[in-house]
Formats: C-alpha cells, structure tokens, sequence
C-alpha cells in the first residue's frame, strides 16, 4: 500500500501521539476499510478486536467514512449498507447495555 504525500503528512503525526498512548497505534485507511468490512459481513463485535478498536470502527461506519470504498470492498449499494449499519446498531446497544 502507498500513501499519497498528503495522507503522509496527516497520519504521521497523528500516529506518533495514537502510538503512545494506545498499544494498537494508528490504522492506515485502507486497514480501517477493511475493519468496516469486516463488520458489515459479520456483525458487532469483531473478535481479536479491544472494545475501543471495535467502537472506532463503529463510529466510523456510522460516520459513513470512506463510504464509496466500503461499497467496493463488500460489492453492497448504498441501501444494502445502510440495512446492514441497521442491524450492526442493534448488536451494539445490545453488547453495550448497562
């Protein structure tokens, strides 16, 4: 995988501050696309995965982040996406219930 200058200059910093306070350290974009991914097709929660790695996922799918490059990884439309956010929504109140 290649970073354009400009993705470059935004994840280096960003990531020297993620590193040390997070023992995962910082995801490119395309390894977030396919955490997303990954969660579109099996649900809430990814195993493997802390609950605050699972949650910056979520976040982002509910975010629409990267939207188009989901749609091509998971080869789903945008109304089939939206269904699947739907259903992952439900498995996340109910795995964060109090």
């Amino acid at each position: 995988m290649t970073l354009s200058d400009d993705d470059e200059d935004e994840a280096a910093p960003a990531a020297a501050a993620s590193s040390s306070s997070s023992g995962t350290g910082r995801r490119t974009p395309v390894q977030m696309d396919e955490l997303r991914a990954q969660m579109i097709r099996e649900g809430y929660p990814l195993a493997g995965l802390s609950r605050d790695d699972m949650n910056r996922v979520w976040v982002s799918l509910t975010e629409k982040r990267r939207w188009p490059q989901l749609q091509a990884l998971t080869g789903m439309d945008a109304a089939v996406l939206a269904e699947r956010v739907r259903i992952i929504r439900q498995q996340f109140k109910a795995a964060n219930k109090k």
